[in-house]
C-alpha cells in the first residue's frame, strides 16, 4: 500500500482553449457539479483532493493559488 498523502496536488488555472473559448465555462461546469473547488479567482483544485487533506495542505493550496495569479507576490510568516 502506497501513501499518497503527500502527492502533489494539482492546480488547474483558467485560459483562452484553441477553439477560442475561456475554460472558465467548462471550468464552472465542474465546480457546479462537485468535481472542481474555486480556490481562487482563476485557480480549481480537484474538489477530492482538498477535502481529504488536512487544513495545513488547505493552506499550502491556497498560497499556491495566490502565488499563481500574483506571480510577483512576496509572502511573509
Amino acid at each position: 500500500m502506497t501513501d499518497d498523502s503527500r502527492a502533489p496536488i494539482e492546480l488547474l488555472r483558467s485560459c483562452w482553449q484553441p477553439d477560442d473559448l475561456h475554460s472558465a465555462t467548462r471550468l464552472s461546469a465542474l465546480v457546479a457539479s462537485g468535481q472542481l473547488l474555486r480556490v481562487r479567482r482563476g485557480v480549481y483544485v480537484e474538489a477530492a483532493a482538498w477535502v481529504r487533506s488536512p487544513s495545513w495542505v488547505r493552506a499550502e493550496i491556497a498560497l499556491a493559488a495566490m502565488a499563481r495569479r500574483l506571480p510577483g507576490a512576496l509572502f511573509c510568516r
